[in-house]
């Protein structure tokens, strides 16, 4: 294809162009200035706007001050161009081989090889924050912005690696806080609890047992049994009623973030009284038990009652402790030890309340 050209064909843009754009407008007061090719005919033109960017297009049609171009010639880049860009008829490297194959004065590898390393050296790239690679156009340059590990999000120490959305999220399921709860587990006996593989964190109750309510005639009962969970937790049983503890007092928790006291158990009955309920102790968190004609509610103690003239105390509430847990503060097994109640008192409980990612 033939390259035409005319002198002093100058103008700027007179309306911005994306990186895809298929046509340039150049101010009407120009565009006679600019050729008009055709069948085949061409001629470069030359984008160059205020910060130096650069770009090369072959010019295929002008119909008045639209010229439809070909993007990213002579090995530049399609970019985008504000208005008022100036836009110029340059004579490029390759209507200079475009001639000279014309004229079949030299070939085009004889023009490639006078040309190398003739291109202008005078451009560079500059790259800031986190890009880097940038110099001197006389050479390919490749930006780079480094992306973070997971090691370096969690670390939060680097200030020159990139976080990306996919890095994000990582970082968010990596966050032992990160996580739904998957399962609630019971123990009312003795037994071992089972990290699973997917566990972040766990909500763990303990319940101490109830004590044993005071049968009247000088008997005694049975205090409750402690309740354990591994070394994290614990909590004691309450205090047995009798004759001369009318008021037993409550179990507590040990170790916990929440610590709570057993509620204590209530006096022995008044003998004016013919059939009547003695309340068992009530734990002060909202799983407070009572009893209701001699039958302890776990955890509360033992109740008592009085059939005319055989009063009875009942044993006080056992205490309760509750705790959070990380994963990785827990070994893979971990032994679960239920408290036992007194007479009538409630055994212990643990309720384990398990955290991880969604299934």
């Amino acid at each position: 294809m033939a390259v035409v050209l005319t002198n002093n064909a100058h103008s700027t843009l007179a309306a911005a162009i994306g990186a895809g754009s298929a046509t340039i407008t150049v101010q009407p007061a120009d565009a006679g200035r600019f050729p008009s090719p055709s069948n085949g005919t061409w001629f470069p033109v030359v984008l160059v706007d205020a910060g130096g960017n650069i770009e090369f297009l072959r010019a295929t049609q002008r119909v008045d001050n639209i010229i439809t171009v070909l993007r990213a010639r002579e090995g530049s880049n399609a970019l985008a161009f504000a208005a008022g860009t100036t836009v110029s008829v340059r004579l490029t490297a390759a209507a200079v081989a475009e001639f000279a194959l014309a004229s079949e004065t030299y070939s085009k590898d004889e023009i490639d090889t006078a040309l190398e390393g003739k291109t202008s050296t005078s451009l560079t790239i500059s790259t800031s924050g986190l890009a880097g690679g940038g110099g001197a156009l006389s050479e390919n340059r490749t930006i780079d912005v480094p992306i973070a590990t997971l090691a370096e999000a969690q670390a939060g120490a680097a200030d020159n690696k990139a976080l990306t959305p996919e890095r994000g999220t990582d970082l968010l399921k990596s966050s032992p806080h990160a996580a739904a709860m998957r399962k609630i587990r019971k123990y009312s006996a003795n037994g071992s609890y089972a990290k699973p593989s997917w566990l972040k964190y766990v909500l763990v109750h303990v319940y101490g047992a109830g004590g044993g309510y005071n049968s009247g005639n000088g008997n005694s009962s049975d205090a409750g049994g402690t309740t354990s969970f591994g070394t994290h937790c614990s909590a004691t049983g309450g205090a047995a009623g009798s004759d001369t503890n009318t008021n037993p007092g409550g179990g507590s928790g040990v170790g916990g973030d929440i610590n709570l006291d057993g509620g204590r158990g209530n006096g022995k009955g008044s003998t004016d009284s013919k059939v009547f309920e003695m309340r068992g102790g009530d734990c002060a968190g909202p799983h407070g038990g009572t009893g209701e004609q001699g039958i302890g509610k776990w955890p509360g103690g033992g109740g008592g009652t009085d059939n005319s003239t055989d009063p009875r105390s009942s044993g006080a509430g056992g205490g309760c402790s509750i705790k959070l847990i990380l994963a990785s503060d827990l070994a893979s097994s971990t032994a679960v030890t239920i408290g036992q109640g007194g007479d009538n008192g409630a055994d212990g409980g643990v309720i384990i309340y398990e955290f991880g990612e969604a299934a």
